[in-house]
């Protein structure tokens, strides 16, 4: 461990490995404030870990982490090969997203030479994991693809400009997905809806103004019956759709999304047009439901909802 002066910001770490283990860096124990805790690793540089960048625009571009997706076979690869691989599907996109901060900065980083990359494919997803250094050993860059973004690590002594990828103000995502209606009673395990629930939501949904805005209707019916679409709602969203790693790319905070999300105030549901809708209580979170259900109907496959989410976080299809 050293002690002398630094020269770079220094970053507390929780994995070690990543900091110290794969190259030479130096290192730093830092005590805390409180003596009851224990001493914490700090490295010298510039070190982020698994920063979720999600695909299209403002992001990663789709086409490069489409041809990555397609190159699954790695023992076909020789040496030229993975140089232009690395330049053009990697780099490239990286250095988009993440300029160098100083003219110094991007010198040093314009310098770096690189050791052939390693990479593997995951045996689940097909989509790669990609990890480069420099020759210097100074310099590691990390890349895990998904199907729907790349989570991207670093270290080394240049510092990046990071507002292209940790935006200050909000930033909403729409995530909107299409689940059919159907008559069986595990619908749930099949990414479906149950056909008893949605004829009860369709129904609040097609007979709203009759239903509120009676005034010959009792406001306790009422009550219940919006209690009994909230719960419907939300019960069906649940199961249909898991919300996606930070979109906010917290720095080793992926789960920061979520604990927002569930401290959220909640408005009552309401109707706006012919869609089932709940907001925030601030108007940042929105979910929208539009069913199409007739028991009746010829061609049953035209039975589905819509769910449309617009919201500072990005939503999935529930992994069956």
């Amino acid at each position: 461990m050293s002690s002398g002066p630094r020269q770079h910001n220094v970053y507390l770490v929780k994995n070690k490995g990543f900091a110290t283990a794969k190259f030479p860096r130096p290192a730093f124990i830092v005590e805390p404030t409180d003596p009851t805790d224990p001493p914490q690793l700090a490295v010298e540089g510039v070190i982020f870990q698994e920063l979720v960048i999600a695909y299209g625009e403002n992001g990663w571009p789709s086409d490069e982490a489409e041809s990555l997706a397609r190159f699954v076979e790695p023992s076909v690869y020789n040496v030229e090969y993975c140089e232009i691989f690395l330049r053009d599907l990697v780099l490239r996109p990286f250095n988009q997203l993440f300029p160098p901060q100083t003219e110094s900065d991007r010198q040093k980083w314009a310098s770096v030479q690189w050791q052939m990359p390693f990479m593997e494919i995951d045996a689940v997803t097909q989509w790669p994991h990609i990890q480069a250094k420099s020759i210097d050993n100074q310099f590691i860059i990390d890349f895990k693809f998904s199907v729907e973004h790349v989570l991207v690590s670093y270290c080394g002594p240049v510092t990046f400009d990071m507002q292209n990828v940790q935006p200050t103000v909000i930033r909403r995502f729409t995530s909107q997905y299409t689940f059919p209606i159907v008559d069986l009673p595990w619908s749930l395990e099949l990414g479906q809806w149950p056909a008893d629930e949605a004829a009860q939501l369709v129904n609040v949904q097609n007979d709203w103004d009759n239903i509120f805005n009676n005034p010959d209707h009792p406001l306790a019916n009422q009550a219940r019956v919006l209690e009994l679409t909230e719960n419907l709602l939300l019960s069906g969203f649940r199961n249909l759709l898991v919300m996606l790693e930070s979109a906010g790319q917290e720095r080793e905070n992926h789960d920061l999304d979520l604990r927002r999300w569930r401290a959220q105030d909640w408005d009552n549901v309401n109707i706006d047009g012919n869609q089932l809708h709940m907001q925030s209580a601030n108007g940042v979170y929105n979910i929208y439901w539009h069913f199409e259900y007739d028991a009746d109907a010829d061609d049953l496959n035209n039975n589905n909802v819509e769910i449309t989410i617009i919201a500072p976080c990005r939503f999935t299809r529930r992994s069956q």
